[in-house]
């Protein structure tokens, strides 16, 4: 079957799984190996049951393939044609408070450019690719896109805060903006932002109330 996994960059090639020996790999092994085709027109990743529908269709259009039983494809052929995968455990699940304005969809249509806290917060998920929830609306969270967060940086006054008010989207009555008593605001820029499948995630290591590890 297909497995839905809108946001490859969480995919990692494994360079360890010894294609010349999968033939010895018992059934149960290679069906808890996730795969994906070299065919740049079919990116979806496959479990073995997938793989092997997928194998009898290249079997009736390519010559190579035609006489070769999927069996004996799967032992021999493995590392020729599929690719296995991995993916990590843990995904970090950034989430954005919506109650006073929409956030998330500005950072869908490329409006708000910069992610804003009081506090370094997400230090540690700089450089990685995040999915993004959206909260406050009185419902669980729910992840609506992913994105890269590629670096961050500390304003210390409000004319600079202000110089960035276009890329942040937080207007001047949002109860985000820059107040008396704010010494500092953290902007985190957003790059590469691809929506996903919304869904509400179950629960994980909790980080505060900005940002969960979602396995």
């Amino acid at each position: 079957m297909k497995i839905n996994f809108p946001f490859p960059e969480f995919i990692t090639d494994n360079e360890s799984f010894p294609y010349s020996k999968s033939w010895q790999y018992s059934d149960s092994v290679l069906r808890s190996t996730l795969y994906i085709s070299p065919d740049p027109d079919d990116p979806n990743i496959y479990d073995l049951d997938g793989i092997k529908q997928w194998y009898e269709s290249i079997r009736k259009t390519d010559e190579l393939f035609s006489d070769v039983p999927f069996d004996k494809y799967i032992g021999y052929h493995l590392g020729r044609t599929v690719c296995p995968v991995s993916v990590p455990d843990i995904i970090p699940i950034v989430f954005i408070n919506c109650s006073s304005a929409p956030f998330v969809t500005m950072i869908m249509d490329y409006r708000k450019l910069y992610e804003t806290r009081s506090r370094n917060t997400l230090r540690s998920l700089i450089g990685k690719r995040v999915l993004i929830a959206e909260t406050g609306n009185g419902s669980k969270p729910v992840v609506r896109c992913s994105a890269i967060i590629n670096k961050a940086f500390k304003v210390e006054s409000f004319h600079e805060w202000d110089m960035f008010r276009d890329y942040t989207q937080v207007s001047t009555d949002s109860p985000f903006e820059w107040s008396d008593r704010t010494r500092y605001k953290w902007l985190y820029e957003l790059d590469s932002v691809r929506p996903v499948e919304p869904f509400i995630p179950k629960e994980g290591i909790r980080h505060g109330r900005t940002w969960m590890e979602y396995n």
